[in-house]
């Protein structure tokens, strides 16, 4: 009876564990880039755009994805 009891009480706090609740999303770049902008400050609405890309799209080189979890790649900017 007492190892009946002992596995209940194991499954009922299995079953009320909290969820983990999912990653939060990485916190934009705080690295100055080339430009002497902020790698992401052309997603924010910097009202002095970066060069455009060598692609010719337009937005900011802080737009693509960068090695300390920047958001987006190339693709994340508008093509003319």
């Amino acid at each position: 009876m007492k190892l009946a009891h002992t596995l209940l009480a194991f499954v009922a706090s299995v079953i009320a564990a909290p969820v983990a609740a999912p990653d939060a999303a990485p916190a934009p770049d705080a690295v100055p880039d080339a430009q002497g902008t902020y790698a992401s400050y052309g997603a924010y609405g910097n009202p002095v755009p970066n060069p455009p890309p060598p692609t010719g799209g337009y937005g900011s080189y802080g737009s693509y994805l960068s090695p300390a979890g920047g958001y987006g790649s190339y693709g994340d900017y508008k093509k003319a």
